[in-house]
């Protein structure tokens, strides 16, 4: 085979379960000139016993040198490319069949530095307690009938206002997790600092940075992916916890302390997709590109993240994410100390007032099938699916 025209990137850690799937869905393509790179960041042989497993030259298996954090991870896997285009996708995520072919197309046709395609999320039958087994197609009507080049910065600006909820982000802005990247572009932004990624949260890090940086996005409305939401997935690890994916978390955040990249200890750790924008923000503009952020941008930032945190239900959660905003607020050395002095009184009346807030019954999401609410929720269990791969043949049927 000779230079392949994508590299598809498969950063995993102990999840040979699902990245058996996962990897199915790549090879299954009808397009195929491309590799696939599986950066093995394991504790144990399991992935690769797999991978030995698995006869397909396209396969590229790499095993990292000691315990790396996911950034370092994803960091080491761009290493080896030799594609022309990169994308990456989680172990418990995958392709539709004709992703590579239409992938291909639009690039063939158009050029752009980024195309940026739509996914299905997908929850595995072990994701959650209340989701489970169910597929999703979000934002059915998004006005988007055919392609076109996009602008990510104004939505940039508008998530940097705290003006899109979390499920709006993977819709508005690309990342190098939901989008086709040339590596001429990857090669521009490691010129920078020398490296791509520079936060613990790599996929909302290449967000910040394509919307900063990319010169032409296309943006596509066909679904190409699958976005799985499992067990082992960080993500449900954070929003959803079961005492499965805690055990991922405590993993994520014992490696994360170990690594070079650490989170920006001027942001509060929250559990909110504002936050982890807002540092990966910070950590790229004032970080590597050493550029000063006004105070104006902080104090907004510390009223609307308070704001988002006391919208929520759960007492001691709130109770916690105030306390973590009072403690990074107190020691910031970016906020004047008449402003953090005002902003401290806001955020003290916020845990004085959480404080009396009755307690709550636990909410759960009552899932309703059909189309609702500008989404379409399937039962995969009608359907007899249990994986990633038997979804990617499923939507072949149903899409087409």
């Amino acid at each position: 085979m000779g230079t392949p025209f994508f590299s598809v990137i498969i950063p995993t850690r102990n999840r040979p379960e699902t990245l058996e799937y996962s990897l199915k869905t790549v090879l299954n393509q009808t397009y195929t000139n491309f590799e696939l790179i599986v950066s093995d960041n394991s504790n144990n042989d399991s992935t690769e016993e797999l991978l030995n497993k698995v006869e397909d030259k396209r396969i590229k298996y790499y095993r990292t040198n000691g315990q790396l954090s996911m950034s370092e991870n994803w960091e080491f896997a761009l290493g080896f490319v030799k594609g022309r285009y990169v994308i990456y996708i989680g172990d418990d995520d995958g392709l539709l069949i004709n992703a590579l072919e239409k992938a291909f197309e639009y690039i063939n046709d158009k050029s752009p530095e980024v195309l940026f395609c739509k996914g299905v999320s997908y929850f595995w039958p072990h994701a959650s307690k209340t989701r489970t087994n169910l597929i999703l197609f979000n934002n059915l009507k998004d006005n988007i009938h055919d392609s076109y080049n996009m602008s990510p910065k104004n939505n940039l600006e508008n998530i940097l206002s705290c003006n899109f909820q979390f499920i709006d982000v993977p819709i508005v802005i690309p990342t190098i997790y939901n989008a086709f990247v040339s590596t001429d572009f990857v090669v521009r932004i490691k010129g920078i600092n020398g490296r791509f990624f520079n936060s613990t949260m790599p996929d909302m890090y290449s967000a910040i940075a394509i919307s900063l940086f990319a010169n032409n996005i296309l943006r596509v409305n066909d679904h190409l992916l699958i976005r799985g939401f499992s067990s082992y997935s960080n993500a449900a690890a954070y929003w959803n916890p079961t005492q499965k994916n805690k055990e991922v978390w405590e993993d994520f955040t014992k490696l994360n302390e170990k690594s070079d990249v650490r989170w920006n200890d001027e942001i509060p750790f929250v559990g909110h997709i504002y936050s982890f924008l807002i540092e990966s923000y910070f950590q790229l503009y004032t970080g590597v590109l050493k550029r000063s952020i006004s105070q104006k941008f902080w104090i907004l930032f510390y009223l609307r993240l308070m704001r988002r945190v006391f919208e929520k239900n759960e007492k001691e959660l709130v109770a916690n994410e105030l306390e973590a905003i009072h403690s990074t607020l107190k020691n910031s050395k970016y906020v004047y100390r008449i402003f953090k002095y005002l902003l401290l009184i806001y955020n003290t009346t916020l845990i004085e007032r959480n404080k009396k807030r009755p307690l709550l019954p636990p909410t759960t999401d009552e899932v309703k099938y059909g189309i609702h609410d500008n989404s379409l929720t399937i039962d995969g269990e009608k359907f007899n699916i249990k994986d990633v791969y038997d979804l990617q043949l499923f939507l072949n049927r149903f899409l087409n």
